[in-house]
């Protein structure tokens, strides 16, 4: 059985509707359409940067305080 951890975002709200509106154009729940839009993104960062590496101790700790610096924002 794969271990699902819970995520809650704080996102614009109109962000969310938009994102909301593209779950139902593809007939989608939300948190899957989610989770495969991080699946996509891992997929490509891993493909410019090579694999990341999770230590058994990142497998089992969910309450990870690493944060990723994005200049996105």
């Amino acid at each position: 059985m794969i271990r699902k951890d819970k995520l809650t975002i704080k996102i614009d709200a109109d962000l969310l509707k938009k994102y909301r509106y593209i779950c139902d154009y593809y007939d989608a729940i939300l948190d899957d359409q989610l989770s495969f839009t991080i699946r996509q993104y891992v997929t490509t960062f891993e493909e410019i940067h090579g694999p990341i590496e999770i230590s058994s101790k990142d497998k089992t700790n969910s309450k990870n305080k690493s944060r990723i610096n994005n200049d996105n924002k």
